[in-house]
């Protein structure tokens, strides 16, 4: 059975168990309030600003459980939006000590290169006190490679022109991470720091291993301030800073006519310590909500066009090959390769620019008469070196 076969029996067979979890929960009771959640965040590589805006609705539960649904979108400042859909369920256990919980996600992302993508996400989660335990898989739904042609990379072979596609690839794969309360500071405002990794599958490039450190800060249990960094061998170390707020929002005071803010003065008091483990039941869930992609072009090239090379600066008649190219351009026409959609590569060996005379070529279709002032992505020299054809007559 296919990877992806598995991981829908597996999501398939989450949903039937959140749905289930536990006998005590009274379906249409909603004791907890909603998080409305707007934020925005800086950093990557491209150092790219996020707006994002999270939902988190309690939908049924009990004074210890509640099964939720979580909405959340966000926008880039380039190309690239995200929306993901999820599931989840938290509940008290061993004395109101712990929370343990898991949730089931569909992320849809339209990348900056204008590539949709699609996955399905599951975590498990463990909450105290002083110790965090998260863990999360990711598997794409949708095509996971798409084309990029602008990374097309081209090389020379002895006969041909070669390519080395380029893709966008959305990964597949696992994230984990530990956390801790800090003390003393933690005593005026919730600060936790969190350490993990992560590993991702990938087909067109290396698998990604790699770290990730997080710090929280809350200065006010509405005002989360938040710092990562991370590092794998294939995009190096990328930092990002963000924000956002929890809003309370109660359903149940809006549907009965009452203020549905009620606590928010509560929620922005500053330096009231760190939060009860009750009121972390409707904290926001921590996962990679990016679709993770990675670029890079094919290692294994393909054949892009049959070449017959030139040279004058060859002392040989040559063959029309890279390692002893032609060195009269008009014994092209005399190769067997000289046929529709082949290309001719006339090039110099020094920096003095070749004069041929006497051309007089017919080309055939669709073929490409190649001189080296052109550069073809990383091939060709440049507008230096463009050699001189001369008709000697012909017109």
């Amino acid at each position: 059975m296919s990877r992806k076969a598995n991981f829908f029996r597996l999501f398939v067979s989450w949903a039937v168990i959140v749905m289930m979890l536990p006998g005590t929960i009274a379906w249409g009771a909603n004791p907890w309030q909603a998080q409305i959640r707007p934020g925005v965040s800086y950093g990557g590589s491209d150092s790219q600003f996020d707006a994002s805006l999270d939902l988190f609705l309690p939908m049924t539960g009990t004074s210890k459980q509640l099964i939720y649904l979580n909405i959340n979108g966000r926008l880039s400042d380039g190309s690239e939006n995200e929306q993901n859909l999820g599931i989840g369920y938290r509940g008290l256990y061993r004395n109101d000590s712990w929370i343990f919980g898991g949730n089931l996600f569909y992320d849809t992302m339209r990348s900056d290169n204008k590539k949709r993508y699609h996955q399905l996400g599951v975590g498990f989660e463990a909450l105290s006190h002083e110790l965090d335990v998260r863990a999360n898989a990711y598997l794409p739904i949708s095509s996971r490679k798409k084309r990029l042609a602008d990374l097309d990379e081209y090389e020379f072979a002895s006969t041909s022109l070669l390519v080395h596609k380029g893709y966008e690839e959305a990964l597949g794969g696992i994230d984990a991470e530990v956390g801790f309360l800090i003390p003393g500071i933690s005593n005026v405002a919730e600060t936790r720091a969190f350490a993990g990794g992560y590993w991702y599958d990938s087909d067109i490039a290396g698998n990604l291993f790699g770290w990730r450190l997080r710090g929280e800060i809350r200065p006010a249990k509405a005002l989360n301030v938040n710092l990562e960094v991370r590092n794998d061998k294939e995009r190096g170390t990328d930092a990002f800073f963000g924000a956002y707020l929890d809003i309370p929002f109660s359903l149940t005071n809006l549907f009965s006519g009452k203020n549905p803010f009620e606590g928010i003065k509560d929620a922005f008091a500053f330096g009231k310590g760190t939060r009860t483990l009750k009121e972390r039941m409707t904290e926001k869930v921590i996962r990679d909500r990016h679709i993770a992609t990675i670029e890079n072009a094919k290692d294994d090239p393909d054949h892009f066009a049959d070449m017959i090379y030139v040279n004058q600066d060859n002392p040989d008649s040559g063959d029309g090959s890279r390692e002893n190219p032609y060195q009269n351009i008009m014994d092209a026409e005399t190769n067997e390769r000289y046929a529709d959609g082949a290309w001719i590569h006339v090039f110099s060996t020094d920096t003095t620019p070749d004069t041929y005379s006497d051309v007089n070529l017919t080309l055939l279709p669709n073929m490409v008469l190649w001189g080296e002032g052109y550069r073809l992505k990383n091939l060709g020299r440049g507008p230096a070196f463009n050699p001189i054809l001369d008709g000697g007559g012909y017109g």
